[in-house]
């Protein structure tokens, strides 16, 4: 199945890449073309709000000849999405400093910032932007860790972005 406009843009099976100034944060979700995934890398579970309708502006006005009230076309504004993922490491040095870096680069909470989606080169299709604000960046107060496991380290993160504008972009189109 290759991923087309009408499938709106893909989430978990997409690389995510943050561009607001610099430092740049990892890319979420960028498994590498390898299985076993290359490490460390950040995993990304899932995406709250990413296929929610945008919140929109509630124009009434009282009637003064009647009761009730007089409706008003309303305009589309933002929306907030919820990145959750974890960042998977083989050891502790690579964890803090893949975890650093995803804190720096979403560290900028004041401008908005453009995210890339790109879909995975085995699902194919067009590349996907929106422009977003960083309302949050949280990371779990401790990791996990488990030496029976192929990935040992893990350490879960949240991320809210609040979107300047709730349509996807691709080739310049917008789509909600």
């Amino acid at each position: 199945m290759t991923y087309t406009v009408a499938h709106g843009p893909p989430d978990i099976e997409a690389i995510h890449q943050w561009n607001n100034g610099s430092p740049l944060p990892p890319a979420i979700n960028n498994q590498g073309n390898t299985y076993p995934p290359t490490l460390p890398y950040v995993r990304l579970d899932g995406i709250t709000g990413w296929r929610s309708l945008p919140e929109s502006d509630d124009f009434r006005a009282p009637r003064t000849n009647a009761d009730g009230e007089v409706t008003y076309p309303g305009r589309l504004l933002g929306k907030t999405v919820v990145y959750e993922g974890r960042v998977m490491a083989r050891d502790m040095e690579s964890l803090r400093s893949t975890m650093a870096g995803l804190t720096r680069g979403f560290g900028n909470m004041s401008t908005n910032g453009t995210m890339t989606v790109t879909p995975y080169a085995w699902i194919g299709g067009p590349v996907w932007t929106f422009t977003a604000r960083v309302l949050s960046f949280d990371a779990d107060r401790d990791f996990e860790w488990n030496r029976a496991l192929y990935v040992p380290f893990r350490h879960s993160f949240q991320l809210n972005l609040r979107m300047a504008d709730p349509r996807f972009y691709s080739g310049g189109i917008g789509y909600l």
